[in-house]
């Protein structure tokens, strides 16, 4: 069944790639936040940069299959909840989420 798409649901979709991949793309740079983080706060409380350095490779390994997960799970979400509020609430929260560790990165 071939499905008859109006200008709405065109805009909204095109909105939601647009927004997904942001998401995306903020959760990759999260990334390399938490890494930074984890490094500083390691080394911050007594800990060698040269041991905070090797265990950052673990948690590098670690978060990108947490970013794969995020970014195939939410895409996958998107396609069934285009255009409704579940879809747009689950943008808000997670671009609430990256934004809050950039803050915390740039304020270290």
């Amino acid at each position: 069944m071939i499905m008859q798409w109006n200008a709405n649901q065109i805009a909204a979709s095109a909105l939601a790639i647009l927004l997904w991949l942001t998401t995306a793309a903020a959760a990759a740079f999260d990334l390399y936040a938490l890494r930074q983080i984890y490094v500083f706060l390691f080394f911050r409380f007594g800990g060698s940069l040269d041991v905070a350095q090797a265990t950052a490779q673990f948690l590098v390994l670690v978060l990108a299959l947490v970013w794969l997960a995020f970014v195939i799970g939410t895409g996958e979400y998107h396609v069934r909840h285009i255009g409704r509020p579940e879809s747009w609430k689950l943008f808000g929260w997670s671009l609430a989420a990256e934004i809050g560790i950039a803050a915390v990165y740039y304020a270290l």
